[in-house]
């Protein structure tokens, strides 16, 4: 199952689509806002 959601900078201003698919890649795009160029890290956790 792929996965897409909106993730919220902490200023509220800059906003990420995220994907992450079923084969384990993820990308994201940028969607307004003040975007830096600095890497960002994500944890994501689901129940079986």
């Amino acid at each position: 199952m792929d996965l897409n959601f909106s993730y919220g900078g902490r200023d509220g201003a800059n906003q990420k689509i995220i994907n992450v698919n079923a084969n384990g890649t993820m990308t994201y795009t940028n969607q307004g806002g003040t975007q830096g160029t600095n890497a960002f890290g994500m944890t994501v956790s689901y129940a079986l």
